[in-house]
């Protein structure tokens, strides 16, 4: 009977474990036919992430340790889901990150966590802090022919520094709901580079680190926020994305840091949702040419509104992007969008969008930027079709329809 006994004891205090754990399998399916036009040329074909949720398929845990104690863990890797590859691999702005195209990794999000009443502790990938405002902030979520044009995927850029994301991140995260409608967050993520390791005569131990801060308000109608986030690189020289380059030589090892703030917030009225967000990314220039050393800078700015019309949303942005230094660069988009919802998990999407440049610009409807991942073949292969082709001040049209699932 003893024996009974105790076997039944261990047998629920296993079972009582187990229900204090948890795994849950999430994803989003979002493919659509897109069709970005430039002036010279375009493309077109299946496109992953058209309506402003990337395709993604995770796996999160939570384990309740007890006294408010919360441990878990996150693994989110990208889908290209109209060949079935992955994307949104790890970046090389933390040394040691694969950048291989296709492959099924774990490239958006790989952390553990610990939360309690004190917040939240997160070791691992995790999206910057300085980043979060760029998405949050713009109703077609920086994706899509309509995503916005902000300082990550701006004008120009040089090397191959990501801006979304970075490895071997420290994240602390306020509690939630204990500080009335406060929230913020602090990051730290280290290049993990020997103390000796030099590019020529330059020490480069810290090419890779990242730190950002965000802090923010969300109460009723109203959620604002300001980050902030320093990048450290030297390496990751390689020229301009767009836009002819400079005369001169690039000099390899010399500073190519750059730190990104933006502020952004959006109002509820019910009827109508106001979305605004301003950025600026100011990149060092010192390591790009030779007898050059002024500074990259560019700003941005985003206004949106969306309204509930029937069972779905219409969205619409105006956007814009200047390089206020080496030329007088500007890129202008306008979007809007009508997403029709069939059920809480599934909705059908059709958007348009136009860029328009001046002062030499040529930006298009690039999935990505060579600020996240180094070649447009590599960008058709994550995100699905490439871009359109504009010269020098031309102008872009694009579209998607498709359809989106969520489970």
């Amino acid at each position: 009977m003893k024996k009974s006994l105790v076997a039944l004891a261990v047998m629920a205090a296993a079972g009582a474990a187990s229900a204090q754990s948890s795994v849950t399998i999430y994803g989003i399916l979002d493919v659509g036919y897109t069709r970005n036009g430039g002036d010279i040329a375009h493309a077109a074909g299946l496109s992953n992430s058209t309506n402003g949720l990337g395709s993604r398929l995770g796996f999160r845990g939570v384990e309740d340790l007890g006294n408010g104690l919360k441990a878990g863990f996150v693994l989110e890797t990208g889908v290209a889901n109209d060949s079935g590859a992955g994307n949104i691999n790890p970046s090389t702005n933390n040394q040691g990150g694969s950048t291989v195209s296709g492959a099924l990794q774990f490239g958006r999000l790989s952390y553990v966590n610990m939360a309690g009443n004190f917040g939240e502790i997160r070791l691992g990938r995790d999206v910057n802090a300085s980043y979060y405002n760029d998405v949050l902030y713009d109703p077609f979520g920086g994706l899509s022919v309509a995503g916005g044009l902000n300082t990550v995927s701006g004008l120009r850029t040089i090397g191959t520094v990501n801006l979304l994301r970075s490895s071997n991140a420290i994240s602390y995260f306020l509690p939630s709901g204990l500080l009335g409608g406060l929230t913020g967050q602090i990051q730290y993520a280290m290049g993990e580079n020997a103390s000796n390791a030099t590019v020529g005569t330059t020490n480069i131990k810290k090419d890779g680190n990242y730190a950002g801060i965000r802090l923010g308000y969300a109460k009723g109608p109203l959620n604002v926020a300001v980050g902030y986030g320093k990048f450290k690189a030297t390496t990751g020289n390689t020229g301009y994305s767009n836009g002819p380059a400079l005369s001169g030589p690039l000099v390899a090892g010399l500073s190519n840091d750059r730190a990104e703030t933006q502020i952004g917030g959006t109002y509820d009225f019910g009827v109508v949702k106001l979305w605004l967000t301003f950025s600026k990314m100011e990149q060092d220039n010192a390591g790009l040419r030779s007898g050059n050393v002024r500074d990259l800078e560019t700003k941005a700015f985003l206004l949106g509104i969306t309204a509930p019309v029937g069972p779905g949303l219409i969205r619409a942005s105006y956007s814009q992007a200047k390089d206020s230094e080496l030329r007088d660069d500007k890129g202008k988009k306008f979007g809007i969008g009508y997403q029709y919802n069939l059920s809480k998990r599934t909705a059908l999407f059709v958007t348009v969008a136009r860029v328009k440049n001046e002062g030499n610009a040529a930006g298009t409807f690039a999935p990505y930027t060579t600020a996240i991942l180094p070649s447009d073949a590599t960008n058709r292969a994550v995100v699905g079709v490439g871009s359109g082709v504009s010269g020098a001040n031309g102008s872009s049209t694009g579209y998607d329809l498709g359809l989106r699932h969520s489970f």
